[in-house]
């Protein structure tokens, strides 16, 4: 069976595609990419209830001139996502500079997600300033990934909202290769 959203190269429309489908016809699922290489040139923007995941051979990378999060959560403080997890993928999104402040070109980025789960994720390079970034999340796992050649921060947890972040777990990460921006 071939779906619609499997025309054309980029990958994350195929997702973003797959996504929609399944929030819309299940409310729930999991989207698996299969080992290989992969240029992205449309951020995914990751929905409540989905699992996503690939295996340590699926590659993605940000396309030239790409300057997005590859793989983001959009909840807002009146309607939170929830019940999201992104494993088994090695990222690459851009180098790292010391001299250019980039706020959106970060590996995975999310604001006000509820029992999140990011794991066994490589990050390659980002020419973002985090290699992972949530911004008031709560029952927020973060562990078992390897991060490196990052702007500022490998892992950023903010809580910019006074609401407290509740619960979150940070584990068994390797982080290393920051070039500090100066």
């Amino acid at each position: 069976l071939a779906y619609s959203w499997c025309a054309g190269s980029d990958i994350g429309a195929w997702i973003n595609a797959a996504s929609t489908w399944l929030v819309s016809n299940v409310g729930y699922g999991h989207i698996f990419i299969a080992g290989g290489t992969y240029t992205m040139t449309t951020p995914v923007v990751m929905q409540s209830n989905i699992e996503y995941s690939g295996t340590n051979s699926t590659i993605i990378n940000g396309g030239a001139g790409f300057a997005h999060t590859l793989f983001g959560v959009s909840g807002t403080n009146i309607a939170h996502a929830h019940n999201i997890r992104l494993h088994d993928l090695v990222l690459s999104n851009g180098t790292a500079t010391s001299s250019t402040v980039n706020f959106t070109n970060n590996a995975v980025y999310g604001s006000y997600c509820d029992y999140c789960e990011i794991d066994h994720i490589t990050v390659t390079s980002t020419s973002g300033l985090y290699a992972i970034a949530m911004v008031n999340p709560s029952h927020l796992r973060v562990s078992d990934n390897s991060l490196k050649n990052f702007g500022n921060a490998g892992i950023m947890v903010l809580d910019n909202s006074n609401a407290q972040i509740q619960d979150f777990i940070i584990k068994n990460n390797v982080v290393n290769g920051c070039v500090n921006l100066t």
